[in-house]
């Protein structure tokens, strides 16, 4: 069996573990997961699988990719928690192995195996693999084109070419064969079709960016005159990156006839079914509201600073992030050596820039609009412990060691602060701080023998600590934490009052999507304390009403005397209880029951719907 074989065989078997176990054992989580879940559902019950629907609207969010993704998977295994999360699980086996792929043609195998080590175990990229979410495929879709480009071009290291790439032989787009620019762009389409316009443009403007930045022949430029200031010598590397001409005969290069051809093949039949469907409804509401829309404004408060993204893949990378410093004093060094891997580190900042740089600027800002990045993230956090392994780059020992006592730090935050959160937002869960024990464990252990010069170790110890507190904290806390969630108690309670019917039912002050999954059907989004009225007017029988225990004191008076409140339990994670008003036969001994408590509702409860 080869090494790459081997390393790939180790890969599937740590992913398996961290994206599998127990993945089906929690309800879908609010907003994303019990939405796109929902949509799915609705779809199928619709037997419409061109136009998404949510609540009996059409469904302006996604494109289609995932809900087919989706609908696949409830096909195969069932109308469940574990079939809305399976396409995401095997989508981010399929990112690891590209990563894999990426890492070893741009330096080595050795580089390949700890770069997809750290993007299957970091805890952002851990999260979506599985969640019922989209974005395992835009990332698939996404990092496939650029493996595509580095093995067809002089930057595969096990390519047949043996010219050196430096600054004398700049990569171009010519290198790339015409079937090499056909499998880029109908994957950058499918990509299209998973989250819009994002999916193409910006891979495309990764590879445009590298090409220029190679094109400037930036090495050369800083060696036209020694007496020139490093200000001077930027200058001119910028103007060589963004003269007009530079600029157009690179996008010529990159075929962008071919480019809209298979845009046009892979994307655009769904994209005008849609459209011609909804009578143009869906493409507007996408493209201008969620697209635009999104990219001017800020939206549902989703805002932040210019660092936001910087802090955000810290946490997002955790626990490799340690190293982030480290990776990037490794990255620009090569880059002003101008090494052999010199290229290799110019495409990877350009993966970076282009994402991060394209959404700092944007409106709305959300953690998982950078996801596509951590593929180049993680490669480069897997060279630099590669070749600190090796003994071939030497850092301080202050550096090091700040970083195994931050791991420290990490684990002694969560074992102080958890109680106290979970007292507040999760009650009996307290136990949860446990979690904290692992980081703080690797923590030392990876100081230990670090100073001891035992590098390997330490490195495989924060593997270990990675694939561990990934797994106890996604595939136990969670579960922990699922037993507080309410919609499922919500479903239980209206299967028991009206059992065998199909009651009208209705929200006010606490619409979420997860209330129309497990109860599996629409509920009417009221607004205002009349609404009320008319709805239970409008239906004397088989109706009930989903509010909070705020919004009772306003409803007095609002409903004929026979609408009573019927259940109440705390909502979950919220400071306020979840309350069932509407009438039933059962109301003498419904009316004095006691609260329910989430955790106590058996998990069979969650489906209901099956």
């Amino acid at each position: 069996m080869s090494t790459a074989v081997r390393h790939q065989v180790l890969l599937v078997a740590i992913c398996s573990l961290t994206f599998f176990i127990n993945l089906g054992a929690t309800h879908l989580w609010e907003e994303d997961e019990a939405y796109f879940g929902r949509t799915a559902q609705e779809m199928r019950h619709r037997h419409d699988y061109l136009v998404p629907y949510f609540n009996g609207q059409i469904s302006l969010h996604k494109p289609i990719l995932l809900f087919w993704v989706i609908l696949a998977s409830f096909q195969c295994w069932g109308e469940n928690e574990f079939a809305a999360r399976f396409g995401s699980a095997l989508f981010g086996i399929g990112n690891v192995i590209l990563v894999y792929h990426l890492g070893r043609r741009l330096f080595s195998e050795q580089i390949g195996f700890w770069s997809a080590l750290v993007l299957g175990t970091c805890l952002h990229f851990v999260v979506v693999s599985r969640a019922a979410v989209a974005d395992p495929e835009l990332i698939f879709f996404c990092t496939l084109p650029m493996l595509i480009f580095v093995a067809g071009t002089r930057l595969s290291r096990s390519g047949a070419a043996a010219v050196p790439v430096d600054a004398a032989h700049p990569v171009t787009a010519e290198e790339l064969s015409w079937p090499g620019w056909v499998g880029i762009y109908a994957s950058m389409g499918a990509a299209a079709l998973t989250k819009g316009p994002v999916g193409f443009v910006l891979p495309t403007a990764v590879i445009g960016l590298f090409l220029l930045l190679s094109r400037a022949d930036y090495l050369a430029a800083l060696k036209t005159d020694a007496r020139r200031s490093g200000l001077r010598k930027l200058g001119i590397w910028l103007v060589r990156v963004l003269w007009p001409s530079s600029f157009l005969r690179t996008v010529w290069s990159m075929r962008p006839i071919t480019a809209l051809m298979m845009l046009t093949l892979v994307a655009a039949p769904w994209y005008v079914a849609v459209g011609y469907l909804t009578n143009g409804e869906w493409p507007r509401g996408f493209f201008f509201v969620h697209n635009v829309g999104r990219f001017v404004n800020s939206f549902e408060g989703h805002d932040g600073g210019p660092l936001y993204y910087v802090l955000a893949i810290c946490v997002g990378t955790f626990p490799w992030c340690l190293f982030n410093f480290q990776t990037l004093h490794q990255a620009f060094a090569s880059l002003r050596r101008g090494d052999p891997s010199r290229p290799a580190y110019l495409l990877l900042l350009s993966w970076i820039v282009v994402w991060v740089g394209a959404f700092t600027f944007a409106g709305t800002k959300l953690p998982h609009y950078v996801l596509p990045a951590y593929p180049a993230i993680a490669i480069l956090i897997g060279a630099f412990i590669a070749t600190w392994l090796t003994h071939s780059v030497e850092l301080s020992r202050t550096w090091l060691r700040v970083a195994w006592l931050t791991l420290v730090l990490v684990g002694l935050g969560i074992l102080t602060a958890m109680p106290m959160i979970a007292q507040t937002y999760a009650p009996g869960e307290e136990s949860l701080a446990r979690i904290g024990i692992i980081p703080l464990l690797g923590g030392v252990a990876g100081l230990i023998a670090d100073e001891r010069g035992r590098r390997r170790l330490a490195a495989s110890l924060l593997g270990v600590v990675a694939v561990v507190f990934c797994i106890t904290l996604l595939a136990w806390g969670a579960v922990r934490i699922d037993r507080q969630q309410t919609s499922p108690v919500v479903a239980r309670w209206i299967k028991e009052l009206a059992p065998g019917e199909h009651p009208t039912l209705a929200a006010l002050g606490c619409f979420e999507a997860s209330l129309l999954y497990y109860c599996d059907q629409n509920i009417l989004q009221l607004q205002s304390h009349e609404q009320v009225r008319d709805f239970f007017t409008a239906h004397p029988s088989n109706a009930f009403l989903i509010t909070t225990d705020r919004r009772i004191e306003g409803l007095q008076g609002q409903f004929p005397t026979d609408v009573n409140m019927l259940r109440e339990t705390r909502r979950f994670l919220r400071p306020e209880s979840l309350v069932l008003l509407g009438r039933s036969k059962l109301l003498a001994a419904d009316a004095v029951r006691p609260a329910d408590s989430p955790a106590e509702v058996d998990r069979s409860l969650g489906r209901l719907n099956r």
